[in-house]
Order: structure tokens, then C-alpha cells, then sequence
């Protein structure tokens, strides 16, 4: 039991986060935490993975499942499809079928999810198109690096993959917060005019956050920061996983309690406000 606590834990916080069940935070939490409970049982891994069986190598695999079943019926046609093209058609054009065919699904699906309004489909596009965007400029962007011998693992390098991805994670939040797609564009558009204009007290008085707010505002995105650049050295989550179980209960408790004030029930709270309650 003890070890199980903070699967127990991460479970409650994952399902409160991010749980699609109408049965509210608390509901929510309870589910999250009975599926930690139950992710280190036999039955739950057999449910999920299949049974055990010996894998021809001496070892042993797992193979079924709810896990194999979509295997066997959604990645396995696509391999195959991958093999047929890569043979009869083009083999570039093989290697990607496999790989891309079920992004375009995932990431379509997602953005449907989200809302039946156009905004949120092209949301999901875009993410889609940056993804591909940067597998297939991988292998240049690599050369680049080899060539200029640029230190991937020192921290001006790492900070700017960190501002670059929260600027274009930031522009795609665009298609969030406006009323439909084309506002979302002018919006986008307009982060490039009228430069000569720009007054920062103006700025300020239209976003109408008081003082303490934006210190709030600041100070998160300066936490966010660096969380990222020490997730760049290791998962964090795992680190804390392999610490005392002791003291594991305690980071997960603290995180829960956290996220239920912060994120939820703190001051302020207003349930019509949150962002997924509009999807």
C-alpha cells in the first residue's frame, strides 16, 4: 500500500486536470486515484497490455490487451500501408506514412474535441503543421549545429528553444481566445504593426491587470521557465519517483493541494471562466 500512495497521488492530480468526466474535481480526483491504485495490479497490466508470454528469446512479452488491440487495429494497418507505398511508390514517402498518417488523425481529433468551431480545427492543424515542420527539418537543423559547433546543452542554447516554443505556443493560444478564425489572424497580424506607436502604458491599461497580478503573471512564467530547463537534464516527475516514498506522498500532496487552490477553488474562482467549460 505504501508504495502505491504516490501512484495514488498522481492519479488524483492527473484526473483532476485533466479528466473529461461531468462529475466535477472532486469526482474527478477519486477516479484518478483508483486508477493509480490499480495501475501496479496483475489484472489491471493483463487489462491494459495483454498477458504475459514468453517472447521466443528466453524473456518473456506482453501482447493484447486494450493497449494490443488498438495496435493490431489502428498502427498495424498503417505499417503496413507504409510498406506498401515505400515498395510500389516511393520510399520517402513510405517512411512518412506511418508516422504522419496518425498525427493528421490525433491532431484533427483534437482540435474537433476542443469545439466544433473552425478556430479550434485549424488550432489543431497548426499544431500538426509545426510538428511535421520540425521532423523534417531535424536533419538540417542538426548539420547547422555540427557546423557551427553550437553547445546544445549550454544555457543560452537551451533558453532559446524554451522563449521559442513558448512564443509559438503563445500565437497558437490565439485561435483560443478569439471569437473565430479570421479574428485570430488579424490578431496575429497586428503583433507586427504599428511598432512606431507602441506604448507600453497603453499596453498595460488594456490588459487591466492590477499590480499584484502581473507580479503573479511574471513570476509564473519565470517558474515556468526554469521547470523547463531542468526538465531538459531528466523528467522531473521520475526524479521524484525515485525518492522516498515518504517523501514522494509529500511532493504529490503538496502539488495536489496546489493545483485545487490555485488552479480551482482559490480566490477568485469562477467556474463560468474556465477556458474548457466554453468547449
Amino acid at each position: 500500500m505504501k508504495k502505491r500512495l504516490p501512484k495514488i497521488g498522481a492519479g488524483a492530480v492527473i484526473g483532476g486536470m485533466v479528466s473529461p468526466l461531468p462529475i466535477g474535481i472532486v469526482g474527478n480526483m477519486l477516479v484518478g486515484s483508483a486508477i493509480g491504485f490499480v495501475s501496479d495490479t496483475d489484472k489491471f497490466k493483463d487489462l491494459m497490455f495483454g498477458k504475459e508470454m514468453p517472447d521466443g528469446k528466453g524473456g518473456t512479452k506482453r501482447d493484447g490487451g486494450i493497449l494490443g488491440t488498438i495496435k493490431h487495429a489502428i498502427v498495424t494497418p498503417f505499417l503496413n500501408l507504409g510498406k506498401w507505398v515505400k515498395t510500389h511508390i516511393s520510399e520517402g514517402l513510405g517512411k512518412r506514412i506511418p508516422l504522419y498518417l496518425p498525427l493528421i488523425i490525433v491532431w484533427t481529433t483534437t482540435g474537433m474535441w476542443h469545439g466544433s468551431e473552425s478556430r479550434y480545427v485549424v488550432w489543431g492543424l497548426l499544431n500538426l503543421f509545426f510538428v511535421i515542420l520540425g521532423t523534417e527539418f531535424e536533419g538540417i537543423s542538426n548539420k547547422l549545429i555540427e557546423k557551427f559547433k553550437i553547445n546544445v546543452n549550454g544555457f543560452l542554447f537551451k533558453s532559446y528553444r524554451v522563449i521559442k516554443t513558448f512564443c509559438l505556443m503563445s500565437c497558437l493560444r490565439l485561435f483560443d481566445i478569439n471569437k473565430n478564425t479570421e479574428r485570430a489572424i488579424e490578431a496575429f497580424k497586428g503583433m507586427f504593426r504599428g511598432f512606431d506607436n507602441f506604448n507600453m502604458e497603453e499596453v498595460y491599461g488594456t490588459l487591466q491587470l492590477p499590480h499584484d497580478d502581473l507580479v503573479v503573471v511574471i513570476v509564473a512564467i519565470l517558474f515556468l521557465f526554469t521547470i523547463e530547463l531542468i526538465q531538459r537534464k531528466g523528467s522531473i516527475r521520475e526524479r521524484i519517483f525515485k525518492l522516498n516514498p515518504s517523501l514522494q506522498l509529500i511532493i504529490v500532496t503538496l502539488f495536489s493541494f496546489t493545483v485545487i487552490v490555485f488552479g480551482y477553488y482559490g480566490l477568485g474562482f469562477d467556474s463560468s471562466s474556465f477556458i474548457y467549460g466554453a468547449f
